[in-house]
């Protein structure tokens, strides 16, 4: 069953209040469901409006039950404070070895890896009092604010570069996802497609083309998608189910809006019309990626490749570069935030969720 409003707001209040920014994301909120079906909202007769869930959303499909896990992101300016009142209202959500070490232990765990804190697999009361699967993350609002300007870690910048259910929102944190963090993405994303779409004499790109590219950007170099603990179809269905694409249309908007006013495309229905071969646009497009990636992936070599006159041989080089340096700062949060799930979750938890991975990745078609 996907969530309606009622439950995530239902869930957002079994937590203590002292929350800056929240959302909810992933496929308990949006279905992931195939094409073949209508979208919900179109079975419903309700618009779809990009970003947002209606409560008939809650209706049963094929692909999704009960027991899909809702996943929610919760910020907070002090999150030691926020795991202490947590403990208090929810212990049964915080494995023993956490119950036992209280606030100041979690806090160390807390900054590891990417500086989230999750609790998996945790059942909370939704609407009209059914129990609900869930799986909730704690980042403090100054590592989520980093994150979206800087591209530390990628790990809550990335959720937010694709579609989610805004549940309390911070006007500051809302300026840094629009000025920065889908600036960026857009930028790589377009950085980073494949030469065959680019090389056209058109040179026209789907749209949904480059929303793939922009889902893809946080897997990769991400150890889930190599060990097969991640559905291997994830991109594809974060961009085709139904109503995605008039999600991420309305994400990315504005930003396709600015590249249309500075000249280096234009949009026509879902064709993206841009001339990724040339050298200008590419390095438009570079300067608006973060500052620390522009610097590592800037050498003398790229520079030369430039000025060759295989046009091709410049474009490959400089896609490569910046898809490696994303994997680098990717892979260690990423590997990091997978180890101590043993810490958060506990053992017995961690397993039954990575087996539930697992069933969407590897495994998925086999069992």
């Amino acid at each position: 069953m996907i969530a309606s409003k009622s439950d995530l707001h239902a869930i957002l209040n079994s937590f203590p209040n002292n929350l800056s920014y929240a959302f909810g994301y992933g496929s308990g909120v949006f279905s992931q469901q195939s094409r073949h079906r209508k979208p919900l909202e179109q079975e419903n007769d309700t618009a779809i409006v990009p970003g947002v869930l209606h409560d008939n959303d809650g209706e049963k499909d094929d692909a999704t039950s009960s027991e899909t896990m809702i996943d929610v992101i919760l910020s907070t300016k002090c999150t030691k404070t926020w795991h202490s009142e947590n403990l208090v209202r929810n212990p049964m959500h915080y494995s023993s070895m956490s119950r036992i070490l209280g606030p100041d232990f979690i806090e160390i765990v807390q900054n590891w890896g990417a500086g989230v804190y999750f609790n998996p697999m945790v059942q909370i009361l939704g609407a009209n009092h059914e129990k609900r699967l869930v799986k909730y993350g704690v980042i403090s609002e100054k590592r989520l604010k980093y994150d979206l300007r800087h591209w530390e870690s990628i790990y809550i910048a990335g959720r937010l570069q694709k579609p989610t259910f805004t549940l309390c929102s911070c006007d500051e944190i809302l300026q840094l996802q629009e000025e920065y963090n889908l600036r960026y993405a857009l930028s790589a994303a377009l950085l980073i497609m494949p030469q065959s779409k680019c090389t056209g004499d058109d040179k026209r790109i789907r749209m949904e083309d480059v929303f793939e590219s922009i889902a893809g950007l946080s897997y990769l170099g991400d150890p889930r998608i190599s060990t097969g603990a991640e559905d291997p179809n994830k991109v594809k269905k974060l961009v085709h189910a139904p109503g995605q694409m008039d999600r991420f249309h309305g994400m990315y908007n504005q930003q396709f809006r600015q590249l249309e006013e500075i000249g280096l495309l234009s949009l026509t229905n879902d064709i993206v019309h841009v001339n990724l071969m040339e050298v200008s646009t590419r390095k438009a497009l570079y300067k608006r990626l973060p500052p620390q990636l522009q610097f590592e992936t800037r050498s003398p070599l790229y520079d030369q490749h430039h000025q060759a006159s295989d046009l091709g041989v410049g474009y490959s080089y400089q896609r490569s570069r910046i898809m490696d340096s994303i994997s680098k700062i990717v892979a260690p949060s990423a590997r990091i935030q997978s180890a101590k799930g043993l810490v958060t979750a506990g053992l017995s938890k961690s397993v039954r969720y990575a087996a539930a991975k697992l069933a969407k990745g590897s495994l998925n078609g086999i069992i």
